[in-house]
Parts: C-alpha cells; structure tokens; sequence
C-alpha cells in the first residue's frame, strides 16, 4: 500500500504570482524540463506504481522549476499562531465530532439532548482556551 502524498508549502504553485506569469517562458521551461526527463515518452499503459510515482515526481519538480524561473514568488505571511497547541486542537476535534454527531442524530430522528448539552459545554471550553493560551504565552515573554 502506497502512502498518502500531500504537497507541502514549497511544492504548492500558490507560492508563485500567476497573474504577472511569463507565459511563454513557462512553456518552454516545463517543455524543456519534460523532455530532459524523458517523462513524454512513458508508457503509461505498462507502468508500475512506483514507477508512476517516480514519474508523478518528475513532473511536479518541472512544473515547480517552470514556475520558479516564468514566475513571481508571493510575499510570505504568517503561517501559524504561536499560541497554537495540541489542546487547542484536541479541543476544537472533539466540538466538530461532537456537532457532527449531534447532526446525525437529528437525521436518524433521534433525541439530541444529551449530546447537545454536551456539544454546548465543549464549545464553551473551546471559545475560552485560545485567551487563555494567548494570556499564557504572553506571561512567557513579557508585554
């Protein structure tokens, strides 16, 4: 069994300003890059699934290249909350199961009392945690 493959921020074509793209640069960078690979000449009808991650691979890192050169890169924002941790997430997991639990209950029509009272007391919880975790990380450092 394969693993799954997720892009990460430096493989994402978001990082680049296609509106103001050379176009016809991209083109014949990716064309280049491709050919270079030998990736036009695969025969898909008998490839392995390695072998069409390999390929798959070969083509994201021509398509990044091509970007890189035709493209601008977008100015980098911030990414992350520093206040941010696994209780918060633990938190906010258990309200979004919580409600799709309480949702599903209320198609099947059945009660929805005690899970709703439950969902209200986790979100409380929750809408409370992020003050808390900001007040706490900013006794860390100071005002």
């Amino acid at each position: 069994m394969h693993e799954k493959v997720t892009a990460t921020k430096s493989q994402s074509t978001y990082l680049y300003r296609s509106k103001s793209a050379k176009w016809d640069v991209f083109d014949e960078v990716l064309t280049q890059h491709l050919h270079g690979l030998d990736v036009l000449n695969t025969d898909f009808d008998n490839i392995t699934p390695d072998g069409l991650d390999n390929v798959i691979e070969k083509v994201v890192k021509a398509i990044t290249n091509a970007c890189h050169i035709s493209m601008r890169k977008r100015k980098a924002g911030k990414t992350y909350n520093p206040w941010w941790n696994d209780e918060l997430q633990t938190l906010k997991n258990k309200c979004i199961k919580l409600h799709h639990k309480m949702n599903s209950l209320a198609k099947a029509n059945k009660p929805v009392d005690i899970i709703a009272n439950e969902h209200a007391a986790a979100k409380k919880v929750y809408a409370q945690a992020p003050r808390l975790a900001t007040n706490k990380k900013k006794k860390m450092f100071g005002p």
